[in-house]
């Protein structure tokens, strides 16, 4: 599974690769264009894709959020896989970059989590295994005595 983690990691940081180097757009620095001169019926267009978009980009947020508060692993990598495997999903994955990265530590967190118990477990075994083993060793010395 933690190579499963590395991937999904991996894939995430292709697919955000070509928007490392944008900076930041501060509100305040920001300029203002002049106005456009552009069909309207162009621009119409543009606008219902993007309204589009944003209700995407809403939707997978939502999922995301609602996976992450169940912590149902399972459906964490599932929605991941989905999001990292559609063809448009450049700007998508873009973003919903922070809810992607949340997704992915939680996943690491429960496969760390699982491996802990995994060698706790072990252990108690293998110290209440020595714990019967001394009291059947104890009691066999009684009998003899």
């Amino acid at each position: 599974m933690q190579e499963v983690i590395g991937q999904s990691m991996l894939l995430s940081r292709h697919k955000l690769q070509p928007f490392l180097n944008e900076g930041f757009n501060y509100k305040d620095r920001r300029t203002n264009a002049g106005k456009s001169t552009a069909d309207p019926d162009e621009l119409g267009r543009r606008k219902q894709v993007y309204i589009r978009f944003r209700h995407r980009v809403e939707k997978y947020r939502r999922k995301l959020e609602a996976v992450l508060k169940d912590k149902d692993v399972f459906k964490i990598e599932e929605l991941l896989t989905e999001i990292n495997t559609m063809d448009d999903d450049s700007e998508l994955h873009h973003h919903l970059r922070l809810e992607i990265i949340k997704a992915q530590l939680c996943m690491q967190a429960y496969y760390r989590w699982r491996q802990e118990m995994r060698d706790f477990t072990s252990q108690n075994a293998k110290d209440v295994l020595r714990h019967i083993m001394e009291k059947q060793k104890r009691k066999e010395e009684e009998k003899k005595q």
